[in-house]
């Protein structure tokens, strides 16, 4: 994960809404990934929601990036154990708080793994032709069939699978250069679609 400048932190510190929006920007994905490790997607959501709303509350504390990033996670894996407690018996929320705490460094490095991945995949998707790139996110993003990309673009119906057919192909030959496979690309566009 790229990290943000201390800079940002300090600007942040003192009440800069567009150094919050970097911040947000950078974690906001990871955090509900973490969460969604111990909640349903929902509230993982919320609970994100609330954990920035948090952050920006106590801005004046954060000398620093890492600092933020603690307090995030920390902050995260709190209010998910507080929802487990207050949602299921004792015994099981408990049983599922030690699970967290053992494999908890594992669910924080799987959500930043996931998040720079989906990120990678946007910026390639992001470099396609433009005709390319909307037939590409109608199939793959809008669950639209070829009839109806063709019907709704003007095209015939052997261009648009032409065209998703390239999109692919130059997706997967860019990604497959840094490491990345086509199983994984396609494994990840499903988790994208997921994703807020």
């Amino acid at each position: 994960m790229q990290d943000l400048r201390d800079d940002i932190a300090f600007a942040f510190k003192q009440g800069d809404l567009n150094a919050f929006d970097s911040i947000y920007d950078q974690f906001r994905r990871p955090i509900i990934s973490f969460c969604k490790c111990m909640v349903p997607i929902e509230d993982a959501k919320e609970i994100t929601a609330d954990v920035f709303v948090r952050l920006w509350k106590t801005r004046d504390r954060w000398e620093n990036i890492q600092n933020v990033r603690a307090f995030l996670y920390m902050s995260a894996r709190n209010a998910c154990f507080d929802f487990l407690k207050s949602k299921q018996s004792k015994l099981r929320s408990h049983e599922i708080i030690t699970d967290v705490l053992d494999k908890e460094q594992e669910y924080i490095l799987q959500s930043e793994i996931e998040s720079d991945l989906i990120a990678l995949i946007k910026q390639e998707i992001e470099r396609l032709p433009d005709t390319c790139r909307t037939v590409f996110k109608m199939f793959y993003f809008e669950d639209l069939q070829n009839s109806e990309i063709a019907q709704k673009l003007n095209l015939s119906y052997q261009t648009v699978a032409n065209l998703k057919s390239l999109a692919l192909n130059t997706i997967k030959k860019n990604l497959k250069t840094k490491g990345l496979q086509l199983s994984t690309i396609l494994l990840l566009i499903q988790v994208m679609r997921r994703m807020p």
